[in-house]
């Protein structure tokens, strides 16, 4: 019996056979027949052509795949990064890519393009409100804000999710929580390829052992309120007013 992987392959090799054909009709023919199989796994183009979402990647398996780059690491976005990988099941590490240093993960494919786009909707975030917050008090006010953004946020994002095992753990025995245990022995098994992964590259390293600046405390505490004030929500996050 044919598997979704396995048709994914075929809808592949037929548009790229299409391509190539030598005249109208082949390649006509051959893109037919991937609309077939399309059709009967109801699944578009771009999805058959994305793989299969529990393949093994890395950024670094494309050109310009970094999540960020940058000149010199900053510890928000280093700290953000790592965060959000090991929430995903991802390993996060630093390449020497872009603008000379660049912030990469590897993992399954579905996990490593939801880590890409949490990262870029919370940075562009904790850019934002930053600049409104804390502005005028130099850099590193600055970074010691975001920084303090990031630990509160990734602390929400830890604890909704154990809030939600445990009540799901307190049904007992029902489907929910056993969804919940296999989800979390899938990131669990995830993580370890995805370091797996890593180690067998010598041109990467995990992204641990950098240092940084002792963050500002003052602007560090005022992230991580602003941090605890953004709308996580499944709505555009927005930065909640004051009482």
């Amino acid at each position: 019996m044919t598997t979704r992987r396995e048709a994914m392959e075929k809808v592949r090799k037929l548009f790229a056979l299409a391509d190539r054909a030598g005249t109208p009709g082949e390649a006509a023919a051959a893109a037919s027949r991937a609309q077939v199989i399309l059709d009967q796994w109801e699944m578009t183009r771009d999805e058959a052509e994305a793989g299969d979402a529990d393949a093994m990647i890395s950024t670094f398996d494309y050109e310009h795949g970094w999540l960020d780059s940058e000149g010199k690491l900053t510890l928000w976005k280093y700290h953000l990064v790592a965060g959000l990988a090991a929430f995903n099941g991802c390993a996060a590490f630093v390449g020497s890519r872009g603008r000379g240093r660049s912030y990469e993960i590897s993992g399954r494919r579905a996990s490593v393009e939801i880590t890409r786009m949490l990262f870029g909707w919370i940075a562009r975030e904790v850019i934002r409100i930053s600049k409104s917050q804390a502005a005028g008090g130099g850099l590193r006010r600055a970074e010691s804000f975001r920084f303090g953004m990031v630990e509160m946020i990734l602390f929400r994002m830890r604890e909704d999710r154990r809030l939600q095992f445990e009540r799901e753990k307190a049904a007992a025995h029902g489907p929910a929580a056993l969804v919940r245990v296999s989800d979390a022995m899938e990131r669990i098994q995830s993580s370890d390829a995805a370091m797996s992964w890593m180690k067998a590259h010598r041109d990467v390293r995990d992204s641990g052992g950098a240092e940084f600046a002792e963050p500002d405390p003052e602007a560090r505490a005022a992230g991580r309120g602003a941090g605890m004030r953004l709308d996580l929500g499944p709505r555009a996050p927005r930065l909640e007013p004051h009482e």
